[in-house]
């Protein structure tokens, strides 16, 4: 048997090859580390949309859900975030949940201006008459366009 310390027949100890093991896990946990957070800065790029029921019917409760994605990512709205939200015909009992209005004008259509106050996701529900239509228009805090979509009622 021979020392702990001697040489091996490469040239380095027993002790140095434990010492650089030793070593490495850390260095491999930070760099796996580090994309993960880099990620959380990640802005959207588009609108998810979540239709319930699909397709839409007329006379039947319906929920809109949005969420901001990223190359198919969830990614969270950037904090300052506002939507648009334009309804034709008539949605009875509208909610808009995760929002918080800030203006409306016309009657039909009627436009709503709201700040996004949860900005992981908001929706809207209510119960749609046929041919009522719903356009949802994102924005960043510079008025630069998320993502927009438009449902309508058959």
């Amino acid at each position: 048997m021979t020392p702990a310390n001697s040489e091996t027949a490469q040239g380095m100890s027993r002790r140095t090859v434990v010492t650089g093991a030793a070593w490495a896990v850390p260095v491999v946990a930070l760099a796996v580390a580090v994309p993960a957070a880099s990620a959380s800065t990640a802005v959207p790029t588009d609108i998810q949309v979540t239709l319930q029921p699909t397709p839409p019917v007329a006379n039947r409760p319906l929920r809109l859900t949005y969420s901001g994605t990223s190359n198919f990512d969830p990614v969270p709205f950037p904090a300052g975030s506002t939507v648009t939200i334009t309804i034709g015909g008539a949605l009875a009992s509208p909610v808009f949940n995760g929002l918080s209005q800030t203006s409306s004008s016309g009657t039909n259509p009627v436009t709503y201006l709201f700040a996004i106050t949860n900005l992981n996701a908001f929706y809207v529900q209510g119960t749609p008459q046929s041919g009522t239509s719903i356009t949802v228009t994102v924005y960043d805090a510079s008025n630069n366009v998320i993502g927009s979509d438009s449902t309508t009622v058959a």
